[in-house]
């Protein structure tokens, strides 16, 4: 009976020990077959062995999938070197803890004669997961997508300084799991576009891997690193703004109505009218009541050229229900 308590005991402190707010310090990488990553290890030292072995990343070479297992891998001190067809190199050096969670540099670069494409980079590569976001699709403003197991796979809007972004979430098993982003951090004469990054010969591209262990579903994973992290842009999101007391009123604002500032509706420069008041009582006759009225200058200028033209300027009026607007 006492070796019965003792079996019990021992099995559920191994079982729960790395859920105890461990953080992943590092990985535990082979290259028989290429880099892939083997275990996990935790910020005191435990090691945690993956059911399989995983890519340390994948990515799309001129519009072809490639894992880092794909090739044969040299070791130069703590960096892992890949060459992959047409002369690409790709050099991904594990940085240890970043407080919090795990940090590696990844840097492709062009070995070739002529200009490669380097796009949708993902931590851990596409297979095996629970879920994955990478770019998907013909060339739009917006091709990123959420894939999960046996389901079709779903655009999302991901942050304006994150178009490129790869995002993955998969599970050890005894509700251990791993969530980790990869974010293009520089070029080096190269061209950077919003989903893909176009190396002429010797041009590089790195990208930063920051990845830790969360318990619970995929959400979770992707709330670590969206809301709690703020994909390592920030410590602390400053919210003072939201707080202010004189703002209350959107927090309970959920009617938006916005109109560009060029729409003849609004201001008809030929006849010299305003049609504002016209244009507002017909959405109030619709939906009973509007709470917010915008005007969105910027649009007419998106997508003349690669940059930003503030695709979230504007200028937000509270309609209030008393002022007879």
């Amino acid at each position: 009976m006492c070796t019965l308590r003792f079996r019990f005991f021992l099995f559920f402190f191994i079982s729960f020990l790395p859920l105890s707010g461990q953080s992943l310090e590092n990985l535990g990488i082979i290259r028989e077959n290429g880099a892939s990553a083997v275990s996990l290890v935790l910020e005191d030292s435990v090691m945690v062995s993956l059911p399989a072995p995983k890519p340390l990343f994948s990515f799309r070479l001129d519009g072809v999938y490639f894992e880092s297992d794909d090739v044969p891998a040299g070791l130069t001190g703590s960096r892992f070197v890949m060459i992959f067809p047409g002369g690409a190199e790709a050099v991904y050096t594990p940085r240890g803890g970043s407080h919090p969670g795990f940090l590696a540099e990844l840097v492709f670069r062009n070995n070739w004669n002529d200009t490669i494409s380097v796009s949708d980079v993902v931590p851990f590569g596409e297979k095996g997961n629970s879920a994955f976001i990478t770019g998907s699709g013909p060339r739009n403003l917006a091709r990123a997508n959420l894939f999960l197991p046996g389901k079709s796979p779903v655009r999302v809007i991901l942050p304006d300084n994150a178009w490129e972004m790869g995002f993955t979430v998969f599970g050890k098993g005894d509700d251990l799991s791993v969530s980790a982003i990869a974010r293009r951090e520089k070029s080096d004469n190269g061209t950077m576009r919003r989903y893909e990054t176009l190396l002429p010969p010797g041009a590089s591209v790195t990208y930063q891997i920051r990845a830790d262990l969360f318990r619970g579903t995929w959400q979770d994973g992707l709330r670590l690193m969206f809301a709690e992290r703020y994909l390592y842009d920030l410590e602390k999101f400053d919210d003072s703004i939201y707080r202010r007391s004189d703002l209350n009123w959107i927090r309970s604002s959920y009617l938006m109505i916005l109109q560009m500032a060029w729409d003849r509706e609004y201001y008809d420069r030929f006849a010299g009218e305003s049609g504002f008041k016209e244009f507002l009582a017909g959405y109030n006759e619709l939906f009973g009541h509007v709470d917010v009225f915008g005007i969105w200058p910027t649009w007419p200028r998106l997508g003349l050229d690669e940059r930003n033209s503030g695709i979230s300027t504007g200028t937000f009026r509270e309609v209030s229900p008393d002022s007879g607007e």
